[in-house]
């Protein structure tokens, strides 16, 4: 059997490596130094005529034609053979005018198959940086520190610093925004005592004179399903906020999603997946009047998902009208003391809420009374049931209104009720309607006497207002169009361009009022809820640590130190932990009963440290009451609620 050696072209495979690799690749022996000082041996005739007869009359292997197929090719692209290479060609080139390192083979043969024989690199020296470079050049020249190319001169260039002394001395330099804000901050002056303010008088009557009527901010809160939009909403239309034309064209939506009783809903409900879910998820803000009252209303989410939005609501408001469902079963559901493992009831823990935020006048609407016959005893028993638990959350008997409507067929909403069944115990008990119940409140006093505070709920715009625009409470204060106000956290200075409330421009806005407020001046980025613009000369403080007083709720779990929890201020909800556990206290007197507790249990009242994640906009409890209350939450329950009793880090 012929070995398969036998059937390789020698030649070809020979002649194709001398071509593309040189001499160094060709046969030799195995211990040389030098591949370029290697010289092959020379070919006998004799040899070459063996091989050849050797292979004559055989036919190539398929191996031999993959290896000699491509050299054949390369021989046909190149023209020429190795024998008619004249000898001037095979010399090696003449030495390059730059610095050159020969690098020496290997004594491996890996290493001497990866370089080859002969082959020059460059050496590169380090730079050293002691030159300007390019980039350095072409900055110069764009920035105007050197002169035109044709005008060039040594001496107008600027010295160079080499890199290692910048390095010495680097800053981090602060972007344009943070600049300006600097700028700002800087301009202010430090945080004076608010008893310093002395108020504008004149200022004060402008503000008070826009409007023949007293302002009062109504907060409708209540357990999901009570009927808390469409109640609203069909009061809305009683009182021509509502046109016929948008309330015949909420009933045909309502219709077309399958909804046909929430038409009056869709007043307030204008989101899509508020629509489509029909459950409120954010606080929707109308505004009408009473025969005493301009009355903000803010509708709040009822489900407990959305309890953080609530929050924001309650915050602002003077008022709230606590909605009940009649409908036997629903009620029992709503004021229920735990639901599994979700907690209570949303009337139970929107009424706990209400009272913790500041909130102390209450209307309970006893809603969907058509449900149950226009029944006195079942009103009276809910009534029964309700009274003495609200009052011990805090509510004084004289402070808590009982109202019985049907929101969907408008009964004892702006007039007496009509309904036969309804109408014959309703006035011998002497209740009133609602709009009755909203004209007998007082809203709270007003700190106009006090440096400006404007608490943001949203950031906005408008062809009127601009593109830097925010909504909100006005909480302290005037604030007047025309007036320079610094923009809080960011610390910015900005102008007032417009004051608009309920979309009409007026002159003045004082504490009590929402408006929407357009600036110049300052960043919109920068305009959010949790905003608030305030005096330049006495700002409002920013701090991420204070001390509070809360009050727990129904606790499952012990409240620790390092607990960690939400912290829900005025429009702002932030991660935060109980630092401190600094005292129990009686809930009445506020005695210290013991200090640095190990824990606080369920309806304790203490006093602790807490700390957020970054600086918020926040005041002492005793200075501003709606940037002062605070809400501690924790895997969608509400642990505690407090005030603000002192500032830490200010």
């Amino acid at each position: 059997m012929p070995r398969h050696a036998s059937s390789y072209n020698y030649e070809d495979y020979d002649d194709g490596y001398d071509d593309d690799y040189g001499d160094g690749y060709d046969e030799g022996p195995s211990g040389y130094e030098d591949y370029d000082d290697y010289t092959p041996p020379a070919r006998t005739q004799p040899a070459a005529a063996g091989r050849a007869a050797s292979n004559k009359g055989k036919q190539p292997s398929v191996m031999a034609q993959f290896i000699s197929q491509p050299q054949q090719a390369k021989k046909k692209k190149k023209g020429k053979s190795k024998g008619d290479i004249p000898a001037q060609d095979t010399a090696k080139p003449p030495a390059r005018t730059v610095e050159a390192v020969k690098l020496q083979p290997s004594t491996s043969a890996g290493a001497g198959a990866s370089t080859g024989a002969g082959v020059e690199a460059t050496a590169i020296p380090p730079f050293t940086f002691d030159t300007p470079s390019p980039d350095d050049q072409v900055i110069a020249a764009q920035s105007g520190a050197l002169p035109r190319a044709d005008k060039r001169s040594a001496a107008a260039a600027p010295a160079f610093v080499p890199i290692q002394q910048k390095m010495k001395s680097l800053q981090v330099a602060a972007g344009p925004k943070q600049a300006e804000a600097g700028q700002s901050a800087a301009a202010c002056p430090p945080r004076k005592p608010l008893e310093q303010y002395q108020a504008d008088d004149a200022l004060v009557a402008l503000a008070a004179g826009q409007h023949d009527k007293a302002s009062i901010h109504l907060v409708v809160v209540g357990h999901v399903d009570a009927g808390k939009s469409t109640l609203m909403g069909r009061l809305l239309h009683a009182l021509g906020k509502v046109d016929q034309k948008a309330a015949h064209k909420n009933a045909k939506e309502a219709q077309a999603v399958g909804k046909p009783s929430f038409a009056w809903a869709f007043a307030l409900d204008e989101r899509p997946e508020e629509r489509e879910r029909g459950v409120t998820v954010d606080v929707a803000l109308a505004h009408f009047d009473t025969p005493k009252y301009r009355v903000t209303l803010m509708d709040a989410p009822g489900h407990r998902d959305f309890v953080p939005s609530m929050i924001t609501g309650t915050s602002q408001a003077d008022v709230a009208v606590l909605v009940v469902d009649a409908s036997v079963g629903e009620f029992e559901a709503g004021f229920a003391e735990t639901q599994g493992t979700a907690g209570c009831g949303q009337t139970r823990e929107h009424a706990q809420l209400v009272r913790s935020l500041g909130v102390d006048q209450l209307i309970v609407a006893v809603n969907k009374m058509d449900m149950v016959d226009y029944s006195q005893e079942r009103f009276e028993e809910i009534r029964t049931i309700m009274a003495p638990w609200l009052k011990k959350l805090g509510f004084k008997e004289a402070g808590v209104q009982w109202v019985p409507v049907s929101g969907q067929l408008g009964e004892n909403l702006w007039a007496a009720a009509e309904a036969p069944a309804f109408s014959q115990w309703a006035a011998a008990t002497g209740l009133p309607h609602l709009v009755e119940a909203i004209d007998a409140t007082h809203p709270p006093p007003r700190l106009t006497g006090m440096p400006l505070r404007l608490m943001a709920t949203e950031g906005t715009k408008s062809f009127t207002l601009g593109q830097a625009a925010v909504g909100g409470k006005v909480v302290g204060g005037v604030l007047r169009a025309g007036t320079r106000v610094l923009v809080a956290p960011v610390m910015e200075l900005a102008t007032v361009k417009v004051v608009e409330m309920a979309g009409a421009a007026v002159a003045a806005a004082q504490a009590g009022d929402t408006v929407d407020v357009g600036l110049v001046g300052v960043d919109p980025l920068h305009l959010r809820a949790g905003t608030v613009l305030c005096d330049p000369e006495f700002p409002v403080a920013v701090a991420s640590r204070f001390e509070v007083r809360i009050m727990t709720l129904d606790l499952r779990i012990p409240l620790l130190r390092g607990h960690q929890v939400m912290v829900h201020l005025h429009a702002e909800s932030l991660p935060g932990r109980l630092v401190i556990l600094k005292a129990t206290l009686n809930p009445k007197t506020g005695e210290v009963l013991k200090e640095r507790p190990r824990c606080v249990a369920a309806r304790q009242a203490a006093l602790a440290v807490v700390e957020i994640e970054r600086p918020i906009c926040c005041e002492r409890f005793a200075d501003y009451r709606m940037l002062g209350q605070v809400t501690l939450r924790d895997a969608g329950t509400t642990l505690a609620v407090g005030i603000i009793t002192a500032l830490e880090d200010v």
